[in-house]
């Protein structure tokens, strides 16, 4: 059984975001969104009865992508400047070191990986072909607006279009 325990809109450049948080008996909910279909479906529905106009935003290739597709959301697919991936698409737990890149070339290299030649490399050597609509930068990344600020100016001067998800 899944229990919905919020649901939070935030306002950001006049566009509304909706987040809400699950919790399954058992299961964390970043990698049950990307596996299981179950907990995706659920999530999507949530939103399709709450508020059906907005853009329902999830990791990329994620089940919860395609529970939105199939409820009719708008979605976008998001891929992480400053995170590390396993090979089945999934982000590296932050129990583990490697998770979060906080040096600057990494995130940067990764985030220029992601916009212009769609993959990730691995820590294995290698690499997860990722088609993202967005791109993320975790605001508890130590040095994340500074990190957002470099990875802004590397795509721009990498000649990468960054538009307003509409």
């Amino acid at each position: 059984m899944l229990h919905f325990r919020k649901t939070v809109r935030t306002v950001t450049t006049g566009i509304v975001l909706t987040a809400i948080a699950c919790a399954a008996q058992a299961t964390k909910t970043e990698p049950a969104i990307k596996t299981d279909p179950q907990i995706a479906a659920a999530i999507a529905e949530g939103v399709r009865q709450s508020s059906p106009a907005l853009r329902l935003v999830g990791l990329a290739d994620s089940e919860l992508i395609h529970a939105g597709v199939a409820a009719g959301l708008a979605t976008a697919a998001e891929a992480f400047a400053d995170r590390a991936y396993r090979r089945d698409g999934t982000l590296v737990p932050r129990t583990d070191a490697r998770a979060v890149h906080t040096d600057g070339p990494t995130a940067l290299a990764q985030a220029l990986s992601i916009a212009i030649r769609h993959r990730v490399q691995l820590a294995d050597g290698h690499r997860l072909d990722i088609d993202a609509d967005t791109l993320c930068l975790h605001g508890d990344t130590p040095g994340a607006a500074e990190l957002a600020r470099m990875v802004r100016a590397a795509l721009d001067e990498a000649g990468v279009d960054v538009v307003r998800l509409s």
